[in-house]
């Protein structure tokens, strides 16, 4: 199991400026109310982007309708039905198989989505959030996972496939839909919560942390940052990129953090 960690401070603030919420969060230990963006928001921009990037999007993401209104759903009545369901909507969906889905059927069949997004915190004159990634989850199933694309040997598996959309997806999206400012990417196989602060130092604050989770959890984490105000520095877990791209490459695999 290996999950994708990012927090991060971006700018698009305008693309969500009608859906933003009133909600109490603990700010220095005190309770204020503030206008947040709720993560199913942000999270759906996700989902807009990876239906027009993924090869094999089924019919109801493509008009943006649910799977309840599918009269096969009746058939799902068993254990058995269950499973042959789930991997069918899976193995047919890159967006359902990233995002999960719920079939209200007589015999209910649920996966929980691959990427999850807290709500958007005001900060500094943007917002600040944490996404986190289940990597071993995509392209995978409970019982068995997807096939190879072909027999070449040099070919990619389906999993390994799916797995490069979502994540070049989710680093595309963060670029170009978030405008993203600054922001940590770390993976870990434990799920690590970098906590809140909510400051000029929020991107400093995990960066310092994280050698002292990496102790005390005795996991490896592996970690690379951008921080535009320049307050983080580099530490023995932690590789400070010079760009945003770099970050981003972390983020889709093609850079380890030590390489920079």
């Amino acid at each position: 199991m290996t999950f994708l960690i990012i927090t991060l401070r971006f700018q698009n603030t305008q693309r969500f400026k009608n859906e933003t919420r009133r909600m109490p969060v603990l700010i220095n230990g005190n309770l204020k109310e503030v206008l947040v963006i709720p993560g199913v928001v942000v999270a759906s921009s996700y989902r807009d982007l990876l239906r027009e990037r993924a090869y094999k999007v089924c019919d109801f993401c493509k008009r943006g309708l649910c799977r309840d209104i599918d009269p096969k759903l009746q058939e799902v009545s068993d254990l058995s039905s269950a499973r042959e369901t789930y991997r069918h909507v899976v193995e047919e969906c890159l967006v359902d198989d990233v995002l999960g889905f719920m079939i209200p059927s007589p015999y209910p069949v649920k996966r929980t989505s691959c990427l999850m997004v807290s709500n958007a915190i005001p900060i500094d004159g943007s917002y600040a959030l944490t996404i986190c990634v289940d990597e071993s989850k995509i392209g995978s199933l409970e019982f068995a996972e997807i096939g190879l694309v072909d027999e070449k040997p040099q070919a990619l598996s389906e999993r390994d496939k799916r797995c490069q959309i979502a994540l070049k997806t989710l680093s595309e999206w963060l670029l170009r839909v978030l405008q993203v400012k600054s922001l940590v990417a770390f993976r870990s196989p434990i799920y690590i919560n970098p906590g809140d602060c909510l400051c000029d130092r929020y991107i400093a604050e995990i960066v310092q942390a994280l050698p002292v989770v990496r102790d005390t959890a005795q996991t490896r984490i592996e970690c690379c940052f951008y921080d535009d105000k320049k307050l983080a520095e580099p530490n023995e877990v932690c590789s400070e990129a010079k760009t945003l791209d770099e970050v981003l490459r972390f983020i889709e695999g093609t850079l380890q953090s030590t390489s920079i």
